[in-house]
């Protein structure tokens, strides 16, 4: 993903800014620093002072988005309350799944964002 300047992210930003205020989203630590203040989410990792238990909660983070292991990519999910997921396009884990837990509802080039059911 481009970050926050690149004009896909922005396009997801808005998205999230116009259908997730409020909502916990999973994205990148990179990208989850920035989110709250420029879309109204709240993220599962944002900065290691302001996150609790930072170190486990990032190792949560990192682990879902390297893991093609089903049950722990919903633990994480479950765990952590979260609501969508955003990923650089070409990430192994953005992809939505077989039983309809996660669907894509934003796709551009770069950037998918997908709801967690």
């Amino acid at each position: 993903m481009c970050g926050h300047r690149c004009p896909d992210t922005a396009a997801a930003v808005d998205w999230l800014n116009a259908n997730a205020q409020g909502s916990v989203v999973l994205a990148s630590p990179e990208n989850s620093a920035w989110l709250p203040g420029m879309a109204g989410v709240r993220v599962v990792y944002g900065h290691s002072m302001e996150t609790p238990n930072a170190g486990r909660v990032l190792e949560d983070v990192e682990t879902f988005f390297r893991s093609a292991d089903g049950d722990t990519r919903m633990r994480i999910l479950t765990d952590h309350q979260v609501d969508w997921i955003m990923c650089a396009a070409d990430q192994p884990a953005c992809t939505p799944s077989e039983n309809g837990s996660l669907v894509e509802v934003f796709s551009s080039e770069e950037v998918k964002i997908f709801a967690v059911r």
